[in-house]
Formats: C-alpha cells, sequence, structure tokens
C-alpha cells in the first residue's frame, strides 16, 4: 500500500494519513468478513416453520399452548357437562370432550 501514495513520501502529514487509511480499510475487511460470517450462520439456521410437526418450537411455548389447549376442552367438557344435565344431550359429545382432555392432559405430563 505504501508504494501507491502520490507526493512526498517522507511526509509526517502524507505518513499519517495513510496510516489511518491503512488502520480504516482493515478494519473495514475485519467487519465485512464478520458480517459475511454472521450472515452465514444466520442463513444455516434450521427454519422449522416448514417442518410436519406444526406448534411452537420451543418448550416453554408448547407447554403454554398445550395448556391452553387442555383449558379450552375442560371449559368445553364443563359446558357440555351442564348442558347435559338440563337436557338430554347426546353422551357422545361428553365422552369424545372427555377423552380430548384426557389426551391434553396425558400430553402435558409427558413433558
Amino acid at each position: 500500500l505504501r508504494s501507491g501514495r502520490p507526493g512526498n513520501q517522507s511526509s509526517k502529514e502524507g505518513d499519517g494519513q495513510w496510516l489511518v487509511l491503512e488502520r480504516v480499510q482493515a478494519e473495514r475487511d475485519y467487519y465485512h468478513k464478520e458480517f459475511t460470517r454472521l450472515r452465514d450462520q444466520l442463513c444455516n439456521i434450521p427454519d422449522h416453520s416448514n417442518e410436519m410437526t406444526s406448534g411452537p418450537a420451543c418448550p416453554h411455548d408448547k407447554l403454554e399452548k398445550l395448556l391452553s389447549e387442555r383449558d379450552y376442552y375442560h371449559r368445553e367438557m364443563c359446558r357440555v357437562r351442564d348442558a347435559a344435565a338440563k337436557t338430554h344431550t347426546d353422551k357422545a359429545a361428553l365422552t369424545d370432550m372427555k377423552r380430548q382432555l384426557e389426551t391434553k392432559q396425558d400430553e402435558i405430563n409427558i413433558l
């Protein structure tokens, strides 16, 4: 790089400016290399959104989702049970809701 300097090469001011320029170029090259490395790492992160398994990837999020689903099935089972007490509702619907509630509870227990 020093051979490409214009003007008087022995000048201290010129040398200082060239040193600053070389330092800035070295920093630019370093940051460009780091940026490229980080970009490549980001590109290599697997995309779980296209996988066959649906739902959140994080165990905490999965637990929250399962708890929410369990609560929904519990509310629905209670609603159907209350409706069954007032009228003669189809017992198959109540049995299905109970089965779904038990399934969600089993999934939560596995975690």
